[in-house]
């Protein structure tokens, strides 16, 4: 009985691989204005990778990250996640959008009740490993956050070279720079953050908010 497990095991990982291959067919195009220049973006189904990415951020404190990285700030329940594959020029990156209803505004022009799109800079599923992006990784429908992003306007592009940029606002409202410091998260039973940033005792999204009004209110 015991021995064959391993035949079983082989068998799903062949199965996964071989729906991996499919799926990505399956993809659904988004579209995209003039002002993106050979350049597309599509909603990818099914996405799997087994490779590690890592990627390294400039140190900032929690005053140096919170007072000069956004000025949209605000609370909101993840409603979807969906993969993205964006072709820019010669270029692939896998990326994500995730849908979000604001609940509450801390600063800037979100508006409660909104729901609004927020680009991730990584595909979110439970096989690749992105360094560094552990936090955002977490993200998952139903939760609820705190969300510190850019938002994109008329001068939000994405250039690889002459010919080929993206207009990010056709794809999205907001951009996260990294995903570790600009998002908290509470799952239901804990905050989940990045502790080495923001080294306190963080316990729930209401010591964020707090903290977030102290540092502002000191600006």
């Amino acid at each position: 009985m015991f021995k064959k497990k391993p035949v079983i095991i082989i068998v799903a990982i062949l199965m996964l691989i071989s729906t991996a291959c499919i799926l990505p067919n399956l993809s659904i195009p988004m579209r995209l204005s003039a002002s993106s220049k050979n350049a597309k973006v599509s909603y990818i189904p099914f996405y799997v990778s087994l490779v590690e990415s890592s990627a390294l951020f400039p140190y900032y404190t929690p005053e140096e990250f919170i007072n000069n990285h956004s000025a949209d700030m605000f609370m909101g329940e993840v409603s979807d996640v969906k993969n993205i594959k964006m072709s820019i020029g010669s270029y692939t990156y896998d990326k994500s959008i995730a849908k979000v209803k604001v609940t509450k505004v801390l600063s800037g022009t979100a508006t409660v009740g909104s729901t609004v799109s927020i680009l991730l800079p990584v595909p979110i599923n439970t096989i690749v490993h992105y360094e560094d992006s552990e936090v955002i990784s977490c993200i998952r429908s139903g939760m609820t956050g705190i969300f510190l992003p850019k938002k994109y306007d008329a001068s939000s592009y994405w250039k690889i070279d002459s010919d080929a940029e993206l207009y990010l606002p056709d794809i999205a409202d907001y951009g996260l720079t990294d995903g570790r410091r600009d998002v908290f998260f509470y799952d239901g039973s804990k905050l989940i953050y990045d502790d080495y940033t923001y080294s306190y005792q963080l316990k729930s999204l209401q010591d964020v908010e707090n903290l977030i009004q102290d540092i502002t209110s000191k600006s």
